[in-house]
């Protein structure tokens, strides 16, 4: 329609402007959950260095592409390129606070493995759980069409660690897989409790991915 010029009363009063970064109100519950895992309280252990075998110009392309995925096409994996994802994952982290992460995979389309909940390389329990995982990832697409939805477990001593560690092998996954042509996306989001019962574990959930096509 046609534009019509309208007066608009000013405000007699000052809007104030409230900025929601620039305050912090401290919890003493907190604080000292934090400065307690600023404490050397992990597991030390000699330095050891991963030994990977990549192509260095195409590696660094894969780090200069890396991407989150967004939606699966749910097209299958070849169990060589999960095996070798997974492998490559478990490669010596060069650090001496050292926390223990174990994997759980919940397998929906590899070629020539078994659907279901697997522990590193075991299968513990054996169905199609694609609906599950994507249920347990707070009913995210990626976690239920992946082809394979791994969740990172710690029965840590010093939280910070564990959780900076959980990140370092998720970035590992990511380029790993990216490397191979296979997508990939990290998770922060998933039921703790049911996870948890689901996996058969009472150790913590610290990050979820989810790797396909």
């Amino acid at each position: 329609g046609e534009v019509v010029e309208k007066k608009v009363r000013r405000l007699r009063l000052k809007v104030p402007f409230v900025s929601g970064t620039d305050y912090f109100e401290p919890n003493q519950f907190i604080e000292n959950g934090y400065k307690e895992t600023a404490e050397a309280k992990s597991s030390q252990q000699p330095l050891a260095y991963p030994e990977f075998n990549f192509d260095k110009d195409k590696f660094f392309q894969t780090i200069w592409n890396r991407r989150s995925i967004r939606r699966f096409k749910k097209q299958s994996i070849s169990q060589e390129s999960y095996w070798t994802i997974l492998n490559q994952v478990e490669q010596p982290i060069p650090t001496e606070s050292f926390e223990e992460i174990e994997i759980y995979s919940v397998i929906n389309r590899v070629e020539g493995m078994e659907t279901g909940l697997y522990k590193g390389k075991d299968l513990i329990k054996s169905g199609d759980f694609s609906q599950k995982a994507g249920y347990l990832c707070v009913n995210q697409a990626i976690g239920r069409d992946s082809a394979a939805t791994l969740f990172f477990v710690s029965d840590y001593r010093n939280y910070q660690n564990a959780v900076q560690l959980a990140g370092f092998l998720g970035q590992r996954v990511y380029l790993f897989s990216n490397y191979l042509g296979i997508e990939c996306s990290g998770i922060g989001a998933y039921y703790d409790d049911e996870t948890q019962e689901f996996l058969g574990t009472d150790k913590d959930i610290l990050y979820v991915m989810a790797i396909g096509i």
